[in-house]
């Protein structure tokens, strides 16, 4: 039996599957390559991350290229999976590289490489485990095409993707479910023709280009995101031959159209966007004075793009880039690029807590790193990824954020906006009881006096679930719907029981159909 309740009116709510995996309900492995981790690594992993909390630890993802290694894009389902992507280069030249995290180790999975003389991999979406999206280009012939590979829970494949130009690139993509996922950025049409934006669509069936607005001579995207079916931002540059402003467009679910960006630089650009609902989006990127070029924050509340101040060290004799923001709320959110004082570079991470941006330390090893894409799935799950120099060629760069103790004893199990709810994207805070309790939960199982739910409610998610692999008593839904209709702060919350749980296991292709024992009971 499924609950799913606010006052005074009924939710629809997709679920993401991931999520659902991190119950333990029944043995899941669908979607994660190379099984799981070792118990003693994983132990291992946990145990260094507990030794500095707070703090960004850096990760040793592998460097298979001679010459150059590049992580350029990354995103992470659960704290054993996280996918990244880039480049790996030797002296044949560029191969596409994805790697995955399984909890204690990275490993280089096999990807596709269609093009006879390069190929590069610039972004990475996931909607489960077991469907997940990377895009970039391949190079051939002197000519470079759209590259879209896709994985499946078994292997990556590339999908057939449209290339308007003889030069098509794509930089950013965003899935949003099985059957709607969003892919940009630019083409030429010859070797002297300008830039134009560039935005594909998959329906569920195939990619499809999409009319984007084009309002000056050069025109690039650089990221997407989306909150719903009718709510998506794609940001880059719009400009001259040589001098770009920031870029912003929105899908209202039927078009494009450009929206005004806040500019005062003489230049500038937005490389990355991410958002938790329609009134929280952030987009960062860079723009150009007379100071020099400084790192630039936007926010949009739902009405109007605003301008947030900035505590990059950028200014004379500094250039300051930030290349990736994520948010998994309105009081977090994260922004990483790189810093670079003509001889080196250095990684760059800025942290929102709901009022104000500030620095964070972040490791710098070998000669200088620079940082490319931030993933957080919750406030205690973020990832970046970027480069680092060292003898011979640039190593791929991994760093994990290892939240304070305070952080670790939240009152959920899990945090995240990868929850959509009446056809937007919604932040959720789970609770979940798994297989170590094999029997029907009543309220003296979640704490003295039910207290889990107690703290379970004092979460600023906009849904609250409480999920377990048997049944739920009436008792357990008698306090949920007790505390959701408190007047002060009426919620909404999800009770998912044990048979609802395998159901949407099942539907989506987690579970055997018909299961070997029946680890999910009423």
């Amino acid at each position: 039996m499924t609950w799913l309740r606010r006052p005074a009116r009924r939710l629809a709510v997709a679920l993401a599957a991931g999520l659902l995996l991190v119950s333990g309900c029944g043995s899941i492995s669908a979607g994660t390559p190379g099984g799981a981790a070792q118990p003693a690594a994983e132990a291992s992993a946990a145990a260094s991350c507990a030794a500095s909390p707070g703090t960004w630890t850096a990760t040793e993802p592998a460097s298979p290229g001679s010459r150059n290694n590049d992580l350029t894009g990354v995103v992470a389902l659960a704290a054993d999976n996280v996918w990244a992507v880039g480049t790996s280069a030797d002296l044949n030249g560029g191969q596409t590289l994805i790697e995955h995290w399984n909890g204690a180790t990275w490993s280089v999975i096999t990807s596709p490489n269609p093009g006879e003389s390069g190929n590069f991999l610039s972004a990475v979406s996931a909607v489960s485990p077991s469907d997940v999206w990377a895009v970039g280009e391949a190079q051939s012939g002197g000519e470079s095409k759209t590259l879209i590979a896709r994985w499946n829970a078994t292997a990556w494949q590339q999908v057939p993707s449209p290339s308007p130009g003889p030069d098509s690139y794509l930089t950013g993509v965003r899935a949003v479910s099985a059957r709607d996922a969003w892919a940009v950025g630019y083409y030429n049409r010859g070797p002297s023709s300008a830039s134009r934006s560039l935005i594909l669509h998959w329906n569920g069936t195939r990619w499809a280009q999409v009319p984007s607005p084009a309002p000056r001579a050069t025109n690039k995207l650089d990221a997407v995101t989306a909150v719903s079916a009718t709510s998506a931002w794609a940001v880059g540059s719009s400009g001259g031959q040589q001098l770009g402003s920031p870029f912003i467009l929105h899908w209202n679910g039927t078009a494009w159209t450009q929206e005004e960006a806040p500019v005062q630089g003489t230049g500038g650009e937005l490389r990355s966007v991410a958002a938790t609902s329609t009134a929280n989006v952030w987009a960062a990127g860079d723009e150009s004075d007379s100071a020099g070029q400084q790192g630039l924050i936007l926010h949009w509340n739902g009405t109007d793009w605003t301008r947030t101040p900035n505590p990059g060290p950028g200014g004379r004799g500094l250039v300051e880039t930030l290349t990736s923001t994520a948010a998994t709320s309105p009081a977090n959110a994260w922004a990483v690029g790189y810093t670079y004082n003509g001889a080196a570079y250095q990684s760059l991470i800025l942290r929102w807590n709901g009022t104000v941006w500030t620095q964070a330390a972040s490791p710098n090893p070998g000669a200088g790193g620079n940082l490319s894409d931030i993933a957080a799935s919750s406030p205690t799950s973020t990832w970046a990824v970027g480069q680092f120099g060292a003898v011979g060629g640039d190593h791929a760069f991994a760093l994990r954020y290892c939240p304070p103790a305070a952080d670790k004893s939240a009152s959920t199990d899990l945090y995240t906006s990868r929850v959509f709810a009446r056809g937007r994207q919604v932040s959720a805070a789970w609770l979940f009881k798994g297989p170590g309790y094999p029997r029907a939960m009543d309220v003296k199982a979640l704490g003295k006096n039910g207290d889990q739910i107690d703290r379970l409610f004092t979460e600023p998610a906009e849904l609250l679930v409480l999920q377990h692999c048997h049944q739920i008593k009436p008792s357990v839904v008698g306090m949920m719907d007790s505390y959701a209709h408190d007047a002060r702060r009426p919620r909404s919350y999800m009770i998912i029981d044990g048979a609802d749980t395998g159901r949407i296991l099942r539907s989506l292709g987690l579970l055997p159909v018909t299961p070997a024992h029946p680890p999910l009971q009423n």
